[in-house]
Order: structure tokens, then C-alpha cells, then sequence
């Protein structure tokens, strides 16, 4: 049986309290996390990651979106969403990097940069 998860952005959020649905320490939170990213934190990890963006979670109004984990068998979705959340605080000091970077140097051919591809 192949076990599915959903990582809601909310998970994440680090605009939002325990209470109202944060599942990582606040210093692990991320400032208005996307669905794309956390596709892609989830992917990395080496999961396959399903998006939907016009789901809203029921605690929301608005659709944020969620990502559904599949072939997370091996995890427990604790793990997994800390995991999400540490991956995704990587890619945002690598984008910031390569955006600082591009700023003050032209691109060599061989770099595979995630601001200019």
C-alpha cells in the first residue's frame, strides 16, 4: 500500500502559531512558503511530490494549495515536514546567493544556476 501525506503551506508558516497550525519550531519556519517550493523540497528528499493549487486547507479561506507526498512509506510525516522545512531554508540561501552573485558576475556556461537556469 503506498502511503500518501499532504504538507499544507501552514505547516510551515512562521506567521502562524502552534496552535493555529505550525508542526515546526519557529526556528525552522519559513516566511510565506509555497506549494512550488515545498513540491520541490519534497522531490529532493527523493519523494514524488503532487501539487494542487486551488485546495484550501479547512482552517482557510484562501486557496493556498497543498502537496500531496507520495511513497513516503519510510517517514514519518513529522520527520517529513522537518525534513521539507530544512531543505526549503537551503534553497532560499542558495537563490539568494546565486541572485547576489549574478548582480556583481556574468554567468559562466558551466554553472546551473537557479536564478538564470
Amino acid at each position: 500500500m503506498t502511503v500518501e501525506n499532504v504538507i499544507w503551506p501552514r505547516y510551515l508558516d512562521a506567521s502562524l502559531t502552534r496552535s493555529d497550525g505550525r508542526r515546526v519550531s519557529l526556528r525552522d519556519a519559513i516566511e510565506d512558503p509555497e506549494v512550488d517550493e515545498i513540491a520541490e523540497a519534497v522531490q529532493q528528499i527523493g519523494y514524488d511530490a503532487v501539487i494542487e493549487h486551488d485546495v484550501a486547507h479547512p482552517r482557510e479561506w484562501g486557496a493556498n494549495g497543498r502537496v500531496i507526498v507520495k511513497g513516503a512509506d519510510d517517514s514519518s510525516k513529522n520527520d517529513l515536514v522537518q525534513a521539507v522545512a530544512a531543505y526549503i531554508h537551503l534553497l532560499r540561501e542558495w537563490h539568494t546567493y546565486a541572485t547576489s552573485w549574478h548582480n556583481n558576475t556574468a554567468c559562466p556556461a558551466f554553472v546551473n544556476c537557479p536564478v538564470w537556469g
